[in-house]
């Protein structure tokens, strides 16, 4: 069998049935474990096989957690095995392994790499608000972040087929989705990128500056559910 390209596997995890979202991390998930070679094989402490590199020792699901391919048994187990260890300690596992994942990123391109660097300045956010912190800077990795959550806005115009959205961000601005625009919305690109990450209430997000039916649209803004209060970030 061959060694598949980032693009393959990302098309294949499309074919069996992945959304977009699932396919993305199943690629990097890939890309990572077995650099695409679907004959790779460790036998080392474990019988791990193909591209995702499977463990098909019969002792690997032997775990307090259950099973593994449950995303929150999954997180479960990754927390427990590092709840011992200090900041300093965590910071140093992921410095050993940045590397790696940076050259998968470069791998997989723009498109799906926004995917990651969104994600991670997501969560940082997160833990910065739960701190106290200032917000994140105005910065490339926020404009690279922001990119893949209006990917993720017109593909759920698309599905939903309500119209496009023109959306606005100080001098850039994007049309989302097919056919007529239905509404249009202004705002500042940390607000923008922390409401279509499922970071604001519905009551802010409908607060934000539209024009045209915002209803139409505004229970669409993000994929993941909606906090039921106001989340205010520092």
């Amino acid at each position: 069998m061959p060694t598949l390209t980032p693009e393959q596997i990302y098309q294949i995890c499309l074919d069996v049935g992945f959304s977009p979202d699932q396919a993305v991390t199943w690629t990097a998930i890939a890309m990572a474990e077995s650099g695409g070679n679907t004959e790779a094989h460790n036998p080392n402490g474990e019988d791990s096989r193909g591209l995702w590199q499977v463990n098909v020792d019969p002792n690997v699901r032997s775990n307090s957690f259950g099973d593994l391919s449950d995303p929150d048994a999954w997180t479960a187990a990754q927390v427990d095995a590092r709840r011992d260890r200090t900041v300093d300690q965590l910071a140093a596992e992921w410095a050993g392994e940045a590397p790696q994942f940076e050259d998968g990123l470069r791998l997989l391109g723009y498109e799906l790499g926004s995917h990651y660097v969104g994600d991670l300045l997501q969560h940082a956010a997160d833990v910065r608000h739960a701190l106290g912190l200032a917000r994140p800077d105005d910065d490339l990795s926020l404009a690279v972040a922001l990119d893949f959550y209006l990917i993720s806005f017109e593909e759920t115009l698309a599905e939903a087929g309500v119209g496009s959205v023109a959306v606005e961000v100080g001098d850039e601005s994007w049309t989302l989705g097919p056919g007529a625009t239905v509404a249009s919305l202004r705002a500042e690109r940390f607000e923008l990128f922390r409401a279509l990450g499922g970071r604001r209430s519905a009551a802010q997000i409908r607060a934000l500056a539209w024009r045209g039916d915002a209803d139409a649209v505004v229970p669409l803004v993000s994929r993941y559910p909606l906090p039921a209060t106001d989340l205010l970030d520092a």
